[in-house]
């Protein structure tokens, strides 16, 4: 591993702490609205679903060309979308979703 990615993957780890620290932080904290380091810590989470989702269009546009790939391609950007999707929700109202 080069210092490049070295200090890629630090920064990555870094600020997955920073928003894990802010959940955390959001479900100690009970009110109707999240304050303002809750919503700094949702613009990462957000541009990451926001990335998924037009990653999931675009794969499943030309789905028909390799249903491996695609089942494979479609699962994980499902699961990523949902984390984000969990870690905003948690982010907002300060309690992880109800299942249904």
């Amino acid at each position: 591993m080069n210092a490049r990615t070295a200090e890629t993957g630090a920064a990555t780890d870094d600020l997955e702490g920073q928003i894990h620290q802010a959940v955390v932080q959001r479900e100690q904290v009970p009110g109707p609205f999240p304050d303002a380091d809750a919503v700094e810590a949702m613009e990462e989470p957000l541009h990451r679903l926001i990335g998924a989702t037009v990653l999931f269009t675009d794969l499943a546009s030309v789905s028909g060309n390799g249903p491996a790939l695609s089942t494979v391609g479609l699962s994980f950007l499902a699961e990523s979308m949902n984390r984000e999707a969990v870690r905003l929700f948690r982010l907002y109202h300060g309690h992880p979703p109800r299942s249904p």
